[in-house]
């Protein structure tokens, strides 16, 4: 049998939702898989060495357990996926810290010292 060496997927149409900061979440991202998926509600994380942690959404049942939609099963999968997604969203919170994108606060989540 010979082996099957697959292209790495591709990631595009990356949107970027920056939320005022609150312990450590800065915003949420979509983008699309491949041109087939769409993946959606990955929460945003800044790490304190100025990195950042995406973090998969998960659906809470109502017997209190939780069940992963997706995530990446490899750590290369998770470099793969964040590498795209940090960088549009630096250059969009580039744009909050000039002024040129409002991220309005709302109850709750104002700015944690």
């Amino acid at each position: 049998m010979q082996d099957v060496v697959n292209p790495a997927p591709r990631i595009s149409q990356i949107e970027i939702f920056p939320l005022p900061p609150r312990r450590g979440l800065v915003g949420f991202a979509s983008c699309v898989l491949d041109d087939w998926l769409f993946l959606s509600g990955i929460a945003l994380h800044a790490k304190l060495d100025g990195s950042l942690r995406l973090v998969f959404p998960v659906k809470r049942l109502t017997n209190g357990k939780t069940l992963a939609l997706f995530h990446p099963v490899s750590r290369e999968g998770t470099e793969y996926l964040t590498a795209p997604i940090a960088e549009a969203f630096w250059r969009v919170w580039g744009m909050v810290e000039r002024g040129e994108i409002v991220v309005k606060k709302w109850p709750g989540n104002e700015e944690t010292s």
